[in-house]
């Protein structure tokens, strides 16, 4: 007799971690550079030292950001570092974080980083605006996350996982010796379905990969800027090519651009927001309650790819 009581096995897992694997995962830090840096100990009685890493560090985080932060600063509360004309403070400690981003951030701007790294391909948007413009972006956009928003794109994220984890449970069926998945392609494809759907209620197919393809060119080369424009050189300072990047930019504004318009011309006409908006409708629709604004077609253009960027 079987007892009906009894629980189901737990499932395989879907592959099991190599030692090294385990060993990565259990380190304090889980990027470290392929050459570590000077010590911060050695940096600072050195200023010849310094400047040297200085250059160093700017072009390594040409082809990687990450190597912009020291590894020694992970077990530091706060540590302020030049680079180039720049003071850079990093901050590891949650109350001083919370001192900067909540109880005194009247005091703080963001700084000429944000353009040279975002300005260019996420044009005015509530990562790139400050001030009193921010805080009316920041108002326009909040119905994007508010409890009802994040319910349905809750729901389109658990959907699209058990999708993603069935295709995996299929590849390891069919090579029990341990078939290969591409983890990042996985989580980037992942990443672009959850954000069609939450957007524009619709999977749109193929589209969602060369759309991926282009948001990824994008957002590498914004996330390493020309060597000049980073040490503030001028004009005269040579500069790398952008050339792909601002082409992707542009195949993403012919493929975004006329979605808005469709949405915004049904407004002009007078149709409200619907019974169970995505969040380009909720973006179309948004209005600011101590003004009355809403957002023209640049600005939903831009928080659109600010919120893709952001995954």
């Amino acid at each position: 007799m079987t007892d009906a009581a009894a629980p189901k096995p737990a499932p395989a897992p879907l592959w099991t971690e190599t030692p090294a694997e385990r060993a990565l995962l259990e380190r304090d830090m889980l990027y470290l550079p392929d050459s570590p840096p000077p010590s911060l100990e050695r940096l600072a009685s050195s200023r010849l030292l310094r400047r040297i890493n200085t250059i160093r560090t700017i072009r390594r985080a040409s082809r990687n950001l990450l190597d912009m932060v020291h590894p020694d600063l992970a077990h530091r509360r706060w540590h302020a570092t030049r680079v180039g004309p720049e003071v850079v403070i990093t901050i590891n400690d949650p109350d001083l974080a919370r001192h900067v981003l909540q109880g005194n951030a009247g005091n703080y701007v963001k700084g000429r980083f944000y353009d040279i790294v975002f300005a260019k391909f996420l044009g005015a948007s509530s990562l790139t605006l400050d001030g009193p413009a921010w805080r009316q972006r920041r108002r326009l956009i909040s119905p994007a996350f508010n409890a009802r928003a994040i319910r349905g794109v809750e729901n389109i994220v658990v959907r699209h996982v058990e999708a993603m984890l069935d295709r995996w449970r299929a590849v390891a069926r069919a090579d029990p010796a341990g078939g290969e998945i591409d983890l990042s392609a996985e989580v980037s494809e992942l990443a672009m379905r959850v954000a069609m759907e939450a957007f524009f209620s619709s999977d749109m197919g193929e589209e969602t990969a060369r759309i991926g393809r282009l948001m990824d060119i994008t957002i590498t080369d914004a996330g390493s800027p020309p060597f000049a424009d980073v040490m503030g050189l001028g004009k005269w300072a040579p500069r790398r090519s952008r050339k792909a990047a601002m082409a992707a930019l542009e195949a993403l504004d012919a493929w975004l651009l006329p979605l808005i318009d469709a949405r915004l011309a049904r407004r002009a006409d007078g149709a409200g927001e619907p019974d169970s908006p995505d969040l380009l409708d909720i973006l179309v629709h948004a209005r600011d309650e101590e003004t009355g604004a809403l957002l023209d077609r640049g600005a939903i253009r831009n928080e659109v790819l600010t919120l893709f960027a952001a995954g």
